[in-house]
C-alpha cells in the first residue's frame, strides 16, 4: 500500500459517466492504480456524523482528463451529485470545494434560514436569500448571501464552500418545487425570497 498521491483537475473514467476527483497509488510493486471519486457523491456514516466518500479504484489506463462528453446525467431533479457536477462542469468551480460543499449539505441541519444577518441584526422573515452554514470542523457558521460569504475564503476572493452548499440547498428546494407544483424555477424562487 502506498499513500495516495492528489492529481490535479477533473477526469472521466472509462465506462462512466460525470467528473470524477483522482487521486494515483503506487504499490510496493511498482503498479500505478488510480482512485477516483463521483465529484458529489455522500454518505452518512453509520456510527456518527461523519461523510464518507467513496473512492473506487480503477486502471490507470481507463482515467483521462474530463471532456464534456463525458456529462453527468441526473437521477432526479434535485439530486445532490447532479447539482455538484453541475458546479464543476457548467460552473466551472473547483471540484475539491465542491465535494467539500457537497459534504456540508449531506449533513443534517448544516444549512439553516439565518435569523441574525452577519452584523448580528434580526432578520424579520427568514428566507432562501440569507442562509446559516455550519463550517466544515462544526465550529461555527457563516452568514451566506447570494454572492458573498462571511468565511476568510470569501473574502480572499475565492467561490467558498459555503456558497457552493447554499446554493446546493437552495436548488434543491427550489427544483424539487418547481418539478412538484409544475411551474418555473423563477416562480418558486420569487416565493421563497420575497
Amino acid at each position: 500500500m502506498s499513500t495516495p498521491n492528489p492529481m490535479q483537475g477533473t477526469y472521466q473514467v472509462k465506462d462512466r459517466r460525470g467528473a470524477h476527483l483522482a487521486r494515483a497509488l503506487r504499490d510496493l510493486d511498482g503498479v500505478v492504480t488510480v482512485e477516483v471519486l463521483l465529484i458529489g457523491s455522500t454518505e452518512s456514516h453509520q456510527y456518527g456524523y461523519d461523510i464518507v466518500s467513496h473512492w473506487e479504484r480503477v486502471l490507470s489506463a481507463d482515467v483521462q482528463p474530463y471532456t464534456p462528453a463525458a456529462a453527468y446525467q441526473s437521477t432526479g431533479p434535485a439530486d445532490l451529485v447532479a447539482l455538484a457536477q453541475e458546479a464543476v462542469t457548467i460552473y466551472a468551480l473547483d471540484p475539491a470545494r465542491v465535494q467539500r460543499a457537497a459534504q456540508i449539505v449531506h449533513r443534517r441541519y448544516a444549512i439553516i434560514n439565518a435569523h441574525k444577518d452577519e452584523h448580528g441584526i434580526t432578520i424579520p422573515r427568514p428566507s432562501l436569500n440569507v442562509l446559516a452554514v455550519e463550517s466544515d470542523t462544526r465550529r461555527g457558521w457563516y452568514v451566506v448571501r447570494p454572492g458573498s460569504c462571511t468565511c476568510k475564503d470569501n473574502e480572499n476572493g475565492h467561490t467558498c464552500k459555503h456558497r457552493i452548499a447554499a446554493w446546493m440547498h437552495r436548488e434543491s428546494i427550489i427544483r424539487r418545487l418547481a418539478t412538484a407544483r409544475r411551474v418555473s424555477k423563477a416562480q418558486i424562487l420569487a416565493e421563497l425570497t420575497a
